[in-house]
C-alpha cells in the first residue's frame, strides 16, 4: 500500500498546486482519477479567492484515499473523497475533478455542490458556468437554468461565444418545454441576439407552428443577412407550409453565397425529396469542387449523391475520399452499395471485402453473401456465412443469426430439404430459441413434416403464448390443411385481438370465413387484407372469393396483377391451376 501511495504522491502534489481549466477528453472516470496529468494552467480563470492551503495531512488522507477508491473501481467512494477534498482545500482543479466524477456518477445533487465549490474558487470560470447551466437545464430547473445562463453570458469575456454556448445547448433540448421557457427568458434580455432566435426558430418549427417560426427566423436575416443556417431552416419552414418558395429562397441564397457548400446540399436533399434526381447533378458538381481536399466533406457529398441517385457521381466522390485517407471502411462500404446499385455483384463484393473494421463490417459480410446469391453462386454464399460463424465459439447465441440467414437462403432458393436439415443443426444448439423454432416450423411444412410444423408452434405458444405471428401460422395451418376449423378460429381471434392491424392475420381470418362458407364476410376481411398488402397469397383468397360472387374478370385481374410481381408464388400458380387458367403471363 505504501508504495502506490508513494507512487501517486506527485501527481496529487501538482493537482493540489496548479489550477486549470483545460478539458480533459471524456474517458472513464477511473482514468481519470487513477492517471492525473500535468494540465496547463490559466491562472486568470482558476484564480482562488485567498492562496491555496497546503497539502496538511487530513486533506492528503481525502486525496489519497479519492485515487485508491477509483484504481479499485468504487467511483461512489472517491467521489465522496474528492468533495471532502474540494471543501478543504482551496483548489478549483480539484473541485472540477469532483464535479465531473459527479456527472458521471449521475449524482446531480453532488455535481452541484462541486460545480459550486468551483466557482466560489473561479468566479469567471466559463466551463463552470456552462456545466451549472446544463445540469439545471437537464434538471428541468426553469429560473435557476435562466440565471445560469445569464451568469455565464455576464461572466464571459467572448459574448458571442457564450450565447451561442447557450444556443446550442438549448437545441439539444429538443423537446424540452423548460428548454423553451428559458430561451424565452432570455430573449426578454437579448431580444435581437441572431443565435437566439435561431434557437426559437427550430423549436417553433419542431412544435410546427410554422408562421411564429417564419417570423423569427426572418428576424434572424434581417440582423444577419450572412447566417447561411439560416436560409436552411427557412427553406425547411416553408417546405412545410403551403405557401412554398423553397426551390427559389435557396437558389437566391446560393446565388448570393455561391461559395456556401451547406445551401447547395440543402438543395440537394430537397430535389431528392421530390424525386427530381436530374436535377441534382448540377450541384453535387459544384458542391464536390467546393469540398476540395476536404475529406470529411468530400464523404459527405459522395453519401449525398447515393440518396440522389446519382451513382456514378457517388463513386468517383468515395473513391476520392479514400485517396485523401479518410473513411476507408465506411467509404468502401459505401461504394459496395453503388456497385450492387449498378448491377456489378462481383464488384461489390471487392468492395465489401476491403470493410475491415467499424460499424459497417458486419453488414458488409452479409451483404458479400447477398451478392452471391445474385451471381447464381450458392455454395459460395453458404461457405462465406459458415466462415463468418467461426469467428464466434460454437455456443454463442449469435449464431443463431448466421442460421436463420442460411436457412431462408436455401429456402429462397427452393431447397426446402437443405434448409429444414440446417435448423435441425441448430436447433440441437439452442434448443430453446424461439426464432429457430419457428423458421424450422416454415421448413418442415415445406417438406410436408405437418406433425413436426404443429409440434414445433406450439412449443412456442408454451413459451410465449401471446406470439401473434404462432397464433396465426397454427390457426392458418389448422384453416388450409385440416377440418378443425373451431381450433382455428379460437387461435386467430386471438391472434387479431394482439396485432388488429397485422394483414397476415386479417387473410387468415379471412380465408377462415371462406371455409365456414360465410362468404361476404370472407370478402369483407379478404379486401381489408389485400388493401394493407399487396401480397401473392393474400391476392390468390381474394381471387377466389370474387369467382365465387361470379366475377370472375375481377378474380382474373387480380390474380394475374400478382403473378406480374411475384412469377413463382407456388399458392398462386396453384390457384390458377384449379381454375383451370394458364400460370404464366402472356409475353
Amino acid at each position: 500500500m505504501k508504495k502506490i501511495m508513494i507512487a501517486l504522491l506527485p501527481a496529487l502534489l501538482f493537482a493540489c498546486s496548479t489550477t486549470s481549466t483545460q478539458k480533459e477528453t471524456q474517458v472513464a472516470p477511473e482514468q481519470k482519477i487513477i492517471q492525473p496529468e500535468p494540465l496547463v494552467v490559466k491562472k486568470e480563470q482558476h484564480k482562488s479567492k485567498k492562496p491555496e492551503n497546503r497539502l496538511n495531512g487530513e486533506v492528503l488522507y481525502e486525496l489519497l484515499s479519492a485515487e485508491i477508491a477509483g484504481r479499485r473501481g468504487k467511483m461512489d467512494f472517491a467521489l465522496d473523497h474528492y468533495l471532502r477534498a474540494a471543501d478543504q482545500l482551496n483548489s478549483a482543479y480539484i473541485a472540477e475533478r469532483a464535479a465531473n466524477i459527479a456527472r458521471y456518477q449521475g449524482d446531480d445533487e453532488a455535481m452541484e455542490k462541486a460545480i459550486k465549490r468551483w466557482l466560489e474558487l473561479a468566479p469567471n470560470d466559463f466551463e463552470a458556468h456552462k456545466a451549472l447551466f446544463s445540469l439545471y437545464l437537464r434538471q428541468k430547473d426553469q429560473a435557476r437554468a435562466s440565471a445560469a445562463a445569464i451568469a455565464l453570458y455576464q461572466s464571459a469575456k467572448d459574448k458571442v461565444f457564450a450565447l451561442q454556448v447557450v444556443s446550442g445547448l438549448l437545441l439539444k433540448e429538443k423537446k424540452s418545454q423548460v428548454a423553451f421557457n428559458v430561451l424565452k427568458d432570455l430573449l426578454k434580455q437579448y431580444p435581437d441576439n441572431k443565435d437566439l432566435l435561431f434557437v426559437k426558430a427550430k423549436k417553433l418549427l419542431d412544435k410546427k407552428e410554422l408562421s411564429g417560426a417564419l417570423a423569427s427566423i426572418n428576424k434572424v436575416l434581417s440582423i444577419a443577412p450572412d447566417y447561411i443556417d439560416a436560409y436552411i431552416v427557412k427553406a425547411d419552414i416553408l417546405q412545410k407550409s403551403t405557401k412554398g418558395g423553397m426551390v427559389p429562397l435557396l437558389q437566391k441564397a446560393i446565388t448570393d453565397y455561391p461559395e456556401e457548400i451547406k445551401l447547395r446540399l440543402a438543395m440537394i436533399r430537397y430535389l431528392t425529396e421530390q424525386k427530381q434526381f436530374a436535377a441534382t447533378k448540377q450541384h453535387l458538381q459544384k458542391a464536390y469542387s467546393l469540398a476540395k481536399n476536404k475529406a470529411d466533406l468530400v464523404f459527405a457529398v459522395g453519401l449525398i449523391a447515393i440518396e440522389a441517385r446519382q451513382y456514378d457521381e457517388a463513386e468517383k466522390y468515395l473513391k476520392r475520399a479514400i485517396k485523401l485517407g479518410a473513411h476507408h471502411s465506411v467509404a468502401n462500404y459505401y461504394l459496395g452499395r453503388v456497385a450492387a446499385q449498378k448491377g456489378n455483384w462481383q464488384q461489390a463484393i471487392a468492395y465489401y471485402s476491403l470493410v475491415e473494421a467499424g460499424i459497417h463490417r458486419m453488414d458488409a459480410q452479409l451483404r458479400i453473401v447477398e451478392m452471391y446469391i445474385k451471381l447464381n453462386k450458392l455454395k459460395e454464399a453458404r461457405q462465406h456465412l459458415h466462415l463468418l460463424r467461426a469467428n464466434y465459439p460454437k455456443n454463442d447465441p449469435r449464431n443463431v443469426e448466421f442460421i436463420l440467414y442460411e436457412a431462408e437462403l436455401l429456402r429462397t432458393a427452393g431447397q426446402h430439404q437443405e434448409a429444414y436439415q440446417v435448423l435441425e443443426k441448430g436447433i440441437k444448439q439452442f434448443p430453446d430459441n424461439v426464432d429457430l423454432l419457428y423458421s424450422h416450423a416454415l421448413s418442415a411444412d415445406k417438406i410436408g413434416k405437418s406433425q413436426e410444423f404443429e409440434r414445433d408452434l406450439r412449443i412456442i405458444l408454451g413459451k410465449e403464448p401471446k406470439n401473434a405471428q404462432a397464433l396465426n401460422a397454427l390457426g392458418y395451418f389448422l384453416v388450409s390443411k385440416t377440418e378443425r376449423l373451431q381450433e382455428a378460429e379460437r387461435l386467430l381471434i386471438k391472434a387479431i385481438k394482439l396485432e388488429p392491424n397485422d394483414a397476415a392475420i386479417i387473410d387468415s381470418i379471412g380465408w377462415l370465413k371462406y371455409k365456414k362458407g360465410h362468404f361476404e364476410d370472407a370478402f369483407k376481411w379478404l379486401k381489408r387484407a389485400y388493401n394493407k398488402l399487396f401480397d401473392p397469397e393474400i391476392s390468390a383468397h381474394l381471387g377466389v372469393v370474387y369467382w365465387h360472387k361470379g366475377d370472375k374478370k375481377r378474380a382474373r385481374e387480380i390474380w394475374y396483377k400478382a403473378l406480374k410481381s411475384f412469377p413463382d408464388d407456388p399458392e398462386l400458380k396453384q390457384t390458377l391451376k384449379k381454375y383451370g387458367l394458364p400460370t404464366k403471363l402472356k409475353k
